[in-house]
């Protein structure tokens, strides 16, 4: 298992930002809920690329490629559209004991933890980066593209949250109803 380095040590080391760099971006980052990644491709430091490389070499999960991924509607049918777009899943394959996504965020570990009892199979994940995921699920579930939000305008952090925020029993009961569908005869 790799050595779990923090994302700005990990950045610095690849040459992407400098040591000043990370002390602004953990300066702007205090006090707030926003997630260092965020903040740092907000301001345009790093790409979503570069942090979710980083997330997935700290969390060992492979990266998914987005343009070579197929989600199978059988996958789809046991996760509600909306609860993949609230929390960036986007179901791949499930057989008999595993089932296959692609997420953002490793380390929304309820969502992953309730994923896996309500499905009853081990979890195969991997990341991609969460704009290319949200386009990729809203693509998958034939949705309308939902807009882009910036998280910073004019140097001032306009935004503490890149989900949309979804009331969790219902995403929970929709969750189970489908699943109860998908498992009848």
């Amino acid at each position: 298992m790799n050595k779990y380095r923090r994302m700005g040590d990990w950045l610095v080391q690849r040459g992407l930002l400098t040591s000043a760099q990370v002390d602004r971006a953990v300066a702007q980052q205090r006090g707030t809920k926003v997630r260092f990644g965020e903040i740092l491709v907000a301001s345009g430091e790093v790409s979503e690329a570069q942090v979710n490389e980083c997330l997935a070499e700290q969390y060992c999960l492979p990266v998914a490629d987005l343009t070579k991924v197929r989600s199978r509607h059988e996958a789809r049918q046991m996760v509600a559209p909306n609860f993949a777009l609230a929390h960036l899943l986007l179901p791949v394959a499930v057989d008999k004991t595993t089932f296959e996504c692609v997420i953002a965020d490793p380390v929304d570990l309820p969502v992953i933890d309730d994923l896996r009892r309500a499905l009853n199979r081990r979890l195969v994940l991997s990341l991609a980066p969460p704009s290319a995921l949200r386009e990729a699920i809203e693509r998958a579930y034939r949705v309308p593209q939902s807009p882009r939000l910036k998280l910073i305008e004019d140097g001032v952090l306009v935004r503490t949250r890149r989900r949309r925020r979804v009331t969790p029993q219902l995403d929970r009961d929709q969750l189970l109803n489908d699943l109860a569908r998908a498992s009848q005869p």
